[in-house]
């Protein structure tokens, strides 16, 4: 049996939750308490890069140099094939047939802008196509500091000056694969151990996240929600002080908890943006959202929470029937 890394394992439960909880939030409205846990949250899908490029450096720097580009093409598929099927549930279920054309078909639906998450695919597209060109990068050393720079430099220009940025520019969001980069260098140097240890306070550096949206929001600043500063440092800082720290010492079946959600990340990544859907829609069938709207605000928190645990089991849930049903092969 293979010895799963339960740092990484704890890291993606909280990752994932943090998906979990900023789409399920939203369904009653903005409430600004859960509003900044789920800007806190942001460090959620940096972390996920961090990780997918630390597994994947370490499997394929094992391969002998003429299988990497079988493995590359392995890999690319096995994420085509849940991204276009997970796509095409989406698209049967939001689908408006009166105003589809080829071009919505394609543009709204297939490109990042169909359902919640869906973004995440195009971006690890684009790093494994490159993914051998940015090993390179990473080893001259220069290069990658250099990396490291431009970044810095682009997310203050994206936070700071956002209304300066061609509008034709910002309607590509956050997908370009340049946006990642330094999550992917950050992940191979975890990889190879070439990142030291830092204290495990710093997990707890997402809270200053919310912080920063807060000031951004008070300042009337507009901004894409992952490539901010504060985003980039606290999601750096966060998956390093966990990563690299001393195994985590918990009891057998919390331990048998996170291991399994670790596991079923993915499940769990592209079947919450379904059970939000189906909440909603059974809220707007009942008129219930009058009635929460006019609820007293301790009382949306609650029902708010509620729901973010309802979608969170419900994933588990579906992730233990496929594995169950065997139906795991075909979905993820």
């Amino acid at each position: 049996m293979i010895q799963r890394n339960i740092n990484a394992d704890f890291i993606k439960t909280i990752s994932i939750f943090g998906v979990v909880f900023i789409n399920s939030v939203p369904i009653f409205g903005e409430l600004k308490l859960l509003g900044f846990l789920s800007d806190a949250f942001r460090f959620a899908v940096p972390c996920f890069i961090m990780l997918w490029a630390y597994f994947f450096e370490n499997s394929y720097c094992n391969k002998p140099k003429e299988q990497r580009l079988k493995y590359l093409t392995t890999r690319f598929i096995y994420l085509f094939r849940v991204f276009f099927i997970w796509s095409f549930i989406y698209f049967i279920i939001t689908v408006e047939w009166q105003t589809v054309n080829l071009k919505s078909l394609v543009t709204t639906h297939f490109l990042g802008y169909g359902w919640s998450g869906q973004y995440f695919f195009i971006i690890l597209f684009q790093l494994i196509f490159l993914y051998p060109l940015l090993r390179k990068v990473y080893a001259i050393k220069v290069l990658r500091y250099l990396t490291y720079i431009i970044s810095i430099l682009l997310y203050f220009n994206y936070e700071w000056y956002h209304a300066t940025i061609p509008e034709q520019i910002l309607k590509l969001g956050g997908r370009p694969f340049y946006f990642w980069l330094p999550y992917l260098l950050i992940g191979i140097g975890l990889a190879r151990n070439d990142i030291k240890k830092i204290s495990p306070w710093f997990a707890l550096v997402p809270f200053l996240i919310g912080i920063e949206f807060f000031i951004l929001e008070s300042l009337h600043l507009r901004h894409l929600v992952y490539i901010t500063l504060g985003v980039f440092v606290c999601s750096i800082l966060f998956c390093i002080s966990l990563l690299k720290n001393n195994r985590i010492q918990i009891n057998q079946k919390t331990e048998n908890l996170i291991q399994f959600i670790g596991s079923n990340t993915l499940t769990i990544f592209v079947s919450n943006p379904l059970i939000v859907i189906i909440i909603e829609k059974i809220i707007a069938v009942n008129t219930l959202n009058e009635i929460i709207v006019s609820a007293p605000s301790w009382m949306k928190i609650c029902i708010a929470i509620l729901t973010v645990i309802t979608v969170f089991i419900s994933t588990l849930a579906i992730a233990k029937l496929l594995h169950k049903s065997k139906l795991a092969k075909i979905f993820v």
